[in-house]
Formats: C-alpha cells, structure tokens, sequence
C-alpha cells in the first residue's frame, strides 16, 4: 500500500512537472500588515496545467520581500577595562520564500541555480497547505545573479524517488521589479 501511495504521487509530479508553466512575470503586490501598513513584495509562479492549458495550480511560487533583520556588533567602550557593549541596528534585507510542491523530500533540501553564477542550497523550514517552504536572505551575489540571468533552476527530490525534479523559472523583469521594491 506504502508502494502504491508513492507511485501515484510520483505520477501526478511527473505530469505536474510535464505540464507546467511558467508565467514569465515577476509582479509586486502589496497587502496591509495588522499596523494597516502596506507589506509589498514581487513574485513570480510555475502553474501546473491540464490538457487543455488552463491552470489548476501551483508548481513552484518564488516571493521576495524586505524584512526588517538585527545586525549585532559588539564595540569597545573602555579599552583599560576592556569592555565592551552590545550594539544592534535594524536594516532591511531582501529575503526569498520558495514555495515547492508537497511530497517533496525534506532531508535533500532544494538546490537553487541562477544562470552560471550562483548554486546554493536552500533547506526546508516547514510544509504548509500551500506546499513545503525555503527561506533565505538575498546576498549582494545571488541578486546580481538574479538580474543578469535568464532563469533560474531548482532541484527537489521527491521522497521515494532516486532522481531530482528540475524545474525552471524565468527571471524576465525580475530587475525591474526589485528595483520598485527598494
């Protein structure tokens, strides 16, 4: 039976996978937080598809947003008595919330490749209703890798399965967009 559930939900991702596309459109959207203050961020999708082209779902959804992170430096205060104080500032970071397909498996984490320049690893922190999620801080090399590439690829292995599901998303107008989040 254990068998059995594993080939169908190999089944549907394989045909998932088969039928899915990529909208090419990264959009910013903007929502109210509790405070009544807009929270905006870009996103872009991979829809799964029927026969017939028309969407009936997720694949893969990509957002990325600014969030508020704590830089803490120690400083020196008195060098005689070699003490010092703990010192923290709040800057904004560009994060990224990857959003794949239920069924994944999460000890492999997902493998993220930007063009020819930058592959990383992202792990899972938690699955939802809306599928299994990877956070991570956008540094200054995978933004520059974002801008400048075509698309990006990411690898999932699903539990059960030997081999690694590659899908890939464009990153047309993904500048642009990023640029108005700023």
């Amino acid at each position: 039976m254990k068998n059995f559930f594993f080939i169908l939900l190999f089944l549907f991702l394989f045909q998932a996978v088969t039928n899915a596309q990529s909208n090419n459109v990264w959009k910013k959207q903007c929502i109210k937080n509790k405070a009544n203050k807009d929270v905006c961020y870009i996103s872009t999708k991979l829809t799964l598809t029927d026969d017939k082209k028309e969407v009936i779902g997720n694949l893969i959804t990509i957002s990325v947003r600014y969030i508020d992170h704590i830089e803490k430096n120690l400083s020196l205060v008195d060098e005689k008595k070699k003490t010092y104080e703990l010192k923290e500032k709040k800057i904004k970071k560009p994060f990224m919330i990857i959003n794949a397909p239920m069924g994944v498996d999460l000890r492999s984490g997902l493998i993220v490749s930007i063009g020819k320049n930058f592959n990383g690893k992202a792990a899972f922190v938690r699955c939802t209703q809306q599928g299994c999620e990877t956070n991570m801080l956008i540094s200054s090399q995978i933004r520059k890798a974002m801008e400048v590439s075509e698309s990006m690829k990411l690898k999932f292995l699903v539990y059960g399965k030997q081999n690694p599901d590659v899908v890939e998303l464009s990153l047309m107008g993904f500048k642009k967009e990023f640029a108005k989040l700023m």
